[in-house]
């Protein structure tokens, strides 16, 4: 639905059709090690978290970075960029209702939600 928009030109993935919804269960894998780092991701406990049962598939913009991955195919869910002096952030399933009923319940889902935002609004120099 943001494909052709103003919205889809700040967003760090590329939206590929209206069609894009995947239902598939699989569990969010950093891409590497050093992702974890990155402030988005630090301090979670990625082992414990629920599965999510689906997501929109998109592809990494230029410039853009996958921090997360789908465990089944790799597909990107947690992507970063900057856009002129800001940060975005897209996170492609749905953390709360739907894709990510149980993922509500996870010990770092606070945190996790708390890290994507503060990180997008912050003007820090990190990552």
């Amino acid at each position: 639905e943001w494909d052709k928009t103003v919205v889809e030109d700040i967003l760090p993935v590329k939206i590929l059709s209206n069609e894009d919804a995947v239902d598939l269960e699989f569990r969010i894998l950093p891409k590497s090690r050093r992702h974890l780092k990155h402030p988005i991701m630090k301090g979670l406990d990625w082992k414990t978290a629920p599965p999510l049962l689906g997501y929109n598939q998109v592809k990494a913009k230029r410039r853009a970075e996958v921090l997360a991955v789908n465990s089944e195919n790799g597909d990107p869910i947690i992507i970063v960029r900057r856009y002129g002096r800001g940060r975005v952030v897209a996170f492609t399933s749905n953390p709360a209702g739907g894709w990510g009923m149980g993922f509500v319940g996870w010990t770092s889902y606070d945190r996790f939600i708390r890290n994507m935002v503060g990180w997008s609004a912050s003007q820090r120099r990190t990552h």
